[in-house]
């Protein structure tokens, strides 16, 4: 069986990231006009 992928692709979309640093601590978010893709701390 062949393998099937789906691209996805945010092409003319905003992408959004959001960095909050702190003393001993950051995150930083990722989203775009109607997802939440990804938090890292």
């Amino acid at each position: 069986m062949p393998e099937q992928r789906k691209e996805l692709t945010y092409e003319g979309q905003n992408i959004y990231v959001g960095i909050d640093v702190h003393l001993k601590s950051w995150t930083v978010s990722i989203q775009t006009e109607t997802l939440h893709h990804k938090t890292f701390t």
